[in-house]
């Protein structure tokens, strides 16, 4: 069995790469009867072990042919910014109502000025992500107050 989503990602791989680029990286794999998730955080093994960086667009696909269904990276790369993540699941509603509140998601992003990448999470909804380069001039408010907001503005 083919592994279901290569031609997914290797549609989007250029446009994940400036989310997952600079970061360490977990790939999700699912493979055909197994018994749930594998999360691979590292590649190699002993002082070869690294972590996953995904360098390229050819990454992602390669991971994908390894049956990948989704990649996690860490949020705060080095540096003053950092990335927001956003998962909208559908749960027991049908995938389009995770569909429409990833759009509504946008709209309220695109509002402050924001572009956001989204992204299907393999399996009920969306995951959205989007760059805040500078974080400094947030004052007493903290990455979490930020992204709580959001939530509850997009949930409103």
């Amino acid at each position: 069995m083919a592994p279901p989503y290569v031609g997914y990602y290797e549609s989007v791989a250029e446009r994940m790469l400036p989310f997952l680029l600079g970061r360490k990286v977990a790939v999700e794999q699912r493979y055909p009867k197994s018994a749930g998730p594998i999360y691979r955080r590292h590649e190699g093994t002993g002082e070869d072990r690294t972590w996953i960086t995904i360098r390229e667009p050819g990454d992602v696909a390669r991971w994908a042919r390894q049956y990948a269904v989704a990649f996690h990276a860490h949020l705060k790369p080095e540096g003053p910014g950092c990335w927001f993540a956003l998962d909208i699941d559908s749960r027991v509603l049908p995938t389009e109502m995770a569909r429409l509140g990833a759009l509504h998601a946008l709209e309220v992003l695109g509002a402050q000025g924001l572009a956001a990448l989204v992204k299907f999470s393999g399996s009920d909804g969306f995951h959205l992500m989007w760059d805040m380069p500078d974080l400094r001039g947030l004052g007493g408010a903290s990455i979490w107050d930020i992204e709580r907001a959001v939530v509850v503005e997009v949930a409103a």
